[in-house]
């Protein structure tokens, strides 16, 4: 299987650390990833009450399926079949979430604590999708591989290893990729046969990985018309990338067609040599467009599965205007820092 994979959108999360213990809290930090973003929790019940009600607040994967309720009078629905509505407009839209980063992907807990053990906390979490690392000591190690054994568990580290830190690290990347995978899979599903190739085309998810490397892309939302990816960098730099297989050049040659649109955009349409963008007109040509050309970008190619075309353009017009109101991570970040400074100079009670 390859270790690439897309999704239909992808942004850096908040991981949960919780052990009653505050010191080894604060050391585990000093060795935390610096471009993680993290919340520390000495108390079990409090990490428990915030994972839920942050879980309650309608992740993006929650808020772009509904359920679909406007079946004729003659449809036969057998018990547990559910049809969802998939609004697409959600996801790109979720540039513009300040709360985004806020969702939570990773719980990392101890096992042996005084309010409740690791365990009955990961028991008690609600959201299906979130993983969970259990820290033990060597007397729960039995205990432990049991809970991962029966999924309760995704990952367990012994505190004590030399390299727990380092281990921590890469389980957090890992895991995080997991909770897209899967929240993604479901909004897959509901694409049905309209499912863009490149969204499930290992060998286009490698060419994009190595597209986020150049462009420095820490998160990603798929967009339509035109399809492909708005990418943000850690900064909040903004770039769009267009992603046209054959069939979608094939549906621009025939909207321009039908409106007698000019033979020249046609050709080029034909030969494959140019990615349209036409942003102000709901990704398509219209009738009377005498500016056409300046809507339309070098096409470079890659064959994945299927031969695409894609262009890259950094700050799109079509989201330029709104620029403004993008929180980008760093700024999330230091918004974390900020907060964790506040609570440790607050007076004690």
């Amino acid at each position: 299987m390859s270790q690439y994979k897309v999704f239909p959108y992808f942004y850096p999360t908040t991981i949960f650390f919780v052990d009653d213990n505050s010191s080894f809290l604060e050391n585990l930090s000093l060795q935390i990833d610096p471009g993680t973003a993290y919340q520390l929790f000495d108390s079990a019940g409090a990490a428990l009450r915030e994972i839920n009600a942050v879980g309650r607040s309608l992740p993006l994967y929650r808020r772009c399926l509904s359920p679909y309720r406007d079946y004729p009078e003659t449809a036969i629905i057998y018990p547990g079949q559910q049809a969802f509505i998939l609004d697409l407009a959600k996801i790109s839209g979720e540039i513009y979430n300040a709360q985004r980063f806020s969702e939570i992907s990773v719980v990392v807990v101890d096992y042996d604590m005084p309010e409740m053990n690791g365990l009955e906390l990961c028991a008690q979490i609600e959201s299906p999708y979130i993983r969970k690392i259990l820290l033990t000591g060597k007397a729960d190690e039995k205990t432990a591989v049991e809970a991962f054994n029966k999924n309760v568990i995704d990952r367990f580290i012994m505190k004590s290893e030399v390299d727990a830190a380092e281990k921590i690290n890469s389980m957090i990347a890992e895991l995080q990729n997991d909770y897209f995978a899967d929240v993604g899979e479901s909004i897959i599903k509901c694409f049905a046969v309209s499912c863009p190739r490149f969204l499930t085309d290992e060998k286009f998810a490698a060419f994009f990985d190595g597209l986020r490397k150049e462009y420095g892309i820490e998160e990603y939302y798929f967009t339509t018309r035109p399809n492909g990816f708005i990418g943000l960098s850690v900064e909040g730099d903004v770039y769009l990338l267009i992603v046209m297989a054959e069939e979608d050049y094939q549906v621009h040659w025939e909207i321009v067609r039908d409106q007698d649109g000019p033979r020249d955009l046609m050709q080029l349409l034909e030969k494959r040599e140019v990615v349209p963008y036409f942003w102000q007109s709901g990704g398509f040509f219209t009738e009377g467009a005498e500016d056409w050309r300046s809507h339309l970008l070098p096409a470079s190619t890659f064959r994945g599965q299927v031969d695409y075309r894609y262009a890259v353009i950094k700050s799109p017009p079509s989201v330029k205007a709104g620029e403004g109101r993008i929180l980008s991570y760093r700024k999330y970040l230091e918004l974390l820092d900020a907060a964790e400074a506040d609570m440790r100079h607050a007076p004690s009670l």
